[in-house]
């Protein structure tokens, strides 16, 4: 930057360089040194902003002292892209017309690409850095005049000097914020806020304290930002006049005209009402809502309090002349760029406040420009800092802040500072071994470097380098990076890709599966996880290792969680027909360790899909390869690796499917039926049972196969369903469960489900067939066909007791079934019907061959028995005509027990009518069933 000149605007009679008419007028010009004198129209545009200042009265006779007293203002204005305007106004009394004036004295300024924004050594500032616009408060030289005839002699001369009361004192701005505690954590805050495209900082107080925190909060940013912050240490006018003057910090007299002024308008700092809130980095603003101090700002504050505030003054000074104007449209950045890349002091300035460091590099990160050009050296050094000093968040250390710091970058979208970054991190971690991120996320993420570069010299070249390494971390390390790079720019991908892949297998086999079967960290964030295509070349070479080898390793808790992270954990859903096939030799065998490592718990707690999968698993892990194993070694694998028998059925099923496939000639249909005869009935059973009779015929087990998928099969009303108006006899495989179960020959495992499977088929019997003598098992039921063999079986005194308790389950089954059934009521209507006689007959003493006797001659202490609520249920509230089906059903079904027991159950309808009116008045249905037929 280099000054242009000096101007003077006041109203006075004397002739300006533009005009001789009397009044307000830019009065003077001047060059610097006797340069040439600045352009009309740069001055017209300076002096532009003055249209709007107020200044107060002075009173006739006030005494210097008064006068001196009285608030000046200094305030710069940005006029275009590279000229700056830094002006003191001061009160001068009366004019020559006898009105209140003012006088501005202003500097203009050009920022020169390449230079600093002034030369310190102009402005008296040779020993104290670059000053700001700020600095000048209180400078020796500027222009005061008071009164007519001094405003009309004043002529310009040197230019201001920084004097003692400057806020670039250091002295004296710690006396500043000593005597006002708590306000620079608010200023910090703000100006990030207002830096970032928020509303602009309103300090309430003083021109000198605007001032002092102007200065505080702009020599922390680089020089060229530093004279881009508009600002004034005083304004009288209202809030919405001040606000629309474009300062990012503004000074007010007056905090009872900004006390309401709402949050998203201005950051008012009022220290009569400065508080903060629950968090002390969270500040109630005096118009509603509150203020948060942002990374930038929790930044400048901790490099303030650790004692740092000079050392950092210097370095971004020393960033500003390397960098220029480059980062002038991200102010925020050359604070932390200064930290991280530091001043060439040792040690380190990044490293005196480790606490810091994640959070300058987060606001690296986020504010780096997107086109700068960064030094090399100055690469390194901001790498460098961000290897060393790691990550304060936890885990990773270096390796973790490598990889957020790159990937923030990326995030950044700063394309061509990230190619820098990502040639210098890659050098780094290639040559000088400093730095590894261990999930690589940047180098896929960033654009591919140009041919030349580092990064795309050809494997053979790199390969060169790493053969002769002797380390195996490092050959790994090498080997896992120009995996990442490949990925980045597609070249694994395509014909050519296969080509490239078998460069980086052959290498990953002697390199990295070593590597992993010792459990070696390869940095201290854990493996990466490998492509599928080099994790299968690696797993086969881990394969290879002799099984007892293998497993020993395999018993280290380190070399497991190496190939979870490498290789990908063992899935924890599973999907039929799909998890164990997608299981490789190695994936077994690191099941089989993982569940040798878990303390013995009986097998409790194992039915979900991870605990049951890692099971299966560990049962194919010992099986030799492609030989038939004997199923009484197999059975004993599942037994050992399911404890408690809690293997579930489903995964049985894929278990096997998978022995079949692995070990042809192995007896599978012996393990399931073994497994089987101790399974309770479910359809998975049902479905394993199938598909063994299908696709393993024999004679193992047959009975017990097709009891399996028999009893999962609950009848509901079947003659009903298929149009029949009676029962009908059972199928052939249905007839041999309800035989087993009268015989007492179901396995254990099932017997529940067999008692509740007989008291079904016993409930959905017609009242008739129970009325009739001896066995019977002839087809559809008619009057002088036998009673079949198991219901004669279930009536019996041995099976009766067993039978009566689950009639009732079967009851509510039936009616849950056809009440939620799709029909038109005429099963419900039948099933009720056919109770209702059961229960008439079991009422009369005529019952006895009826299993469910128990069931229809019981009662409640309500005096409503249980087939009267079941009967109810069926027949429920609805449709008239559905009763009138009921009355009709009733009368049919007392009809054929008459007739099939002629003359015993004689007047049975009569009875019957009375019991279905009994039920529809409980329902609310009034029905008159005097038409019905009475037998």
């Amino acid at each position: 930057m280099t000054i242009r000149g000096q101007f003077t605007y006041t109203a006075c009679q004397v002739a300006g360089p533009y005009t001789t008419v009397p009044g307000w007028k830019v009065k003077e010009v001047v060059g610097v040194d006797g340069g040439p004198i600045p352009p009309e129209s740069v001055v017209q545009a300076a002096v532009r902003p003055f249209g709007g200042t107020a200044m107060p009265p002075v009173p006739a006779l006030a005494t210097q002292t008064e006068i001196d007293d009285l608030p000046r203002c200094l305030r710069l204005d940005v006029l275009d892209e590279t000229t700056r305007s830094v002006a003191h106004l001061a009160v001068a009394g009366r004019d020559h017309s006898g009105r209140d004036a003012f006088f501005a004295h202003g500097i203009l300024v050009d920022l020169t690409p390449g230079r600093p924004p002034v030369d310190p050594d102009q402005l008296g500032s040779v020993d104290r850095g670059l000053p700001r616009p700020a600095d000048l408060w209180g400078a020796q030289g500027w222009s005061t005049p008071f009164r007519a005839e001094a405003i009309e002699a004043e002529r310009l001369g040197r230019l201001p000097r920084l004097s003692g009361s400057s806020p670039m004192d250091p002295e004296r701005r710690e006396d500043f914020v000593d005597l006002h505690p708590g306000q620079r954590e608010f200023v910090l805050a703000a100006a990030e806020r207002a830096l970032t495209g928020g509303p602009p900082l309103v300090v309430v107080g003083l021109p000198v304290e605007a001032a002092m925190w102007t200065s505080v909060l702009t020599h922390l940013l680089v020089p060229t930002c530093g004279w881009s912050v508009p600002f004034s240490t005083v304004e009288r006018g209202h809030p919405p006049a001040v606000l629309d003057g474009g300062s990012i910090v503004v000074g007010v007299p007056d905090a009872g005209l900004w006390s309401s002024v709402p949050a998203d308008a201005a950051s008012v700092l009022d220290p009569g009402r400065l508080r903060a809130g629950p968090d002390p980095a969270v500040f109630a603003l005096p118009g509603g809502g509150t203020l948060a101090a942002g990374p930038w700002a929790r930044l400048a504050e901790g490099l303030c309090r650790a004692g740092l505030e000079d050392r950092v003054r210097d370095a971004v000074d020393a960033l500003g002349a390397r960098v220029g104007r480059m980062s002038d449209d991200r102010p925020c950045w050359g604070l932390a760029a200064a930290l991280l890349a530091g001043d060439g002091i040792a040690p380190p300035l990044v490293d005196l406040v480790p606490d810091l460091a994640h959070l300058a590099q987060q606001v690296f990160a986020a504010h780096l420009p997107a086109r700068l050009l960064l030094p090399v050296d100055l690469v390194d050094a901001v790498l460098a800092a961000v290897a060393r000093g790691g990550s304060v968040d936890s885990g990773p250390g270096a390796a973790g802040a490598m990889t957020a710091f790159l990937g923030a970058l990326q995030d950044a979208g700063a394309t061509t500072a990230l190619e820098g970054f990502q040639r210098g991190h890659l050098r780094r971690i290639l040559y000088e071994r400093s730095a590894f991120t261990a999930d690589l996320p940047f180098v896929p993420a960033v654009r591919p470097a140009p041919p030349g570069s580092p990064e795309r010299a050809g494997e053979q070249e790199r390969s060169g380098w790493v053969d002769r390494e002797t380390d195996p971390l490092v050959q790994a390390r090498w080997l896992l990076t120009l995996v990442a790079i490949g990925a980045g720019d597609g070249r694994w991908s395509g014909p050519s890709g296969e080509r490239a892949r078998f460069f980086v297998t052959e290498r990953a086999r002697l390199w990295v599966a070593p590597l992993l079967m010792s459990g070696a960290a390869i940095a201290s964030g854990g493996w990466p996880r490998l492509p599928d295509w080099l994790w299968t070349e690696v797993e086969g070479a881990l394969t290879e290792t002799p099984p007892t080898e293998l497993d020993r390793a395999l018993g280290s808790p380190a070399v497991r969680g190496a190939l979870d992270r490498a290789g990908g954990p063992l899935p924890t859903v599973f999907s039929a027909r799909v998890t164990l096939p997608g299981l490789s030799p190695l994936a077994c065998r690191r099941a089989a360790a993982e569940l040798r490592a878990r303390p013995q718990d009986g097998g409790r707690g194992g039915a979900s899909d991870a605990d049951q999968i890692l099971r299966a698993a560990a049962v194919l892990a010992p099986l030799p390869d492609g030989s038939p194993v004997a199923a009484a070694i197999l059975l004993g694998e599942v037994d050992r690796c399911f404890p408690g028998r809690q293997v579930r059925t489903d995964v049985l099923d894929d278990l096997l499917t998978e022995v079949a496939v692995r070990h042809p000639g192995t007896d599978v249909r012996a393990v399931a039926v073994a497994v089987l005869g101790r399974t309770p009935p479910s359809p998975a059973a049902a479905a394993l049972a199938g598909r063994l009779v299908r696709e393993h015929p024999g004679r193992t087990g047959a009975e017990l196969l097709t009891w399996h998928q028999v009893v999962v099969r609950l009848p509901s009303t079947p003659w009903l369903a298929e149009g029949h108006r009676l029962a009908r006899r059972p199928s052939v495989p249905e007839q041999q469960v309800l035989e087993a179960v009268v015989d007492g020959r179901l396995a254990p495992a099932m017997a529940a489900a067999g008692q509740m499977y007989l008291a079904r088929w016993v409930m959905i019997q017609p009242a008739a067939v129970f009325l009739t003598p001896g066995p019977r098992d002839a087809g559809e039921f008619n009057l002088e066909s036998p009673r079949p063999r198991w219901l004669a079986a279930a009536a019996g005194s041995g099976l009766r007791s067993a039978v009566a308790p689950t009639c009732r389950q079967a009851s509510e089954a039936l009616v849950h079934d056809l009440r939620d059934g799709a029909d038109d009521g005429s099963a419900r209507v039948e099933l009720a019907a056919q109770w209702l006689v059961r229960a008439l007959l079991a009422r009369r003493g005529l019952a006895d061959a009826d299993p469910a006797k128990d069931f229809f001659g019981g009662s409640r202490p309500d005096g409503r028995p249980d087939w009267f609520r079941a009967v109810r249920a069926l027949v429920g509230r609805g449709d008239p005509s559905l009763t009138q089906k009921f009355g009709h059903a009733v009368m049919e079904a007392a009809d054929l027990a008459h007739r099939a027991s002629r003359p015993i159950a004689r007047g049975l309808g009569a009875e019957a009518l009375q019991d279905v009116e009994e039920v529809l008045a409980t329902l609310g249905n009034v029905q008159d069933t005097r038409g019905a037929r009475r037998p």
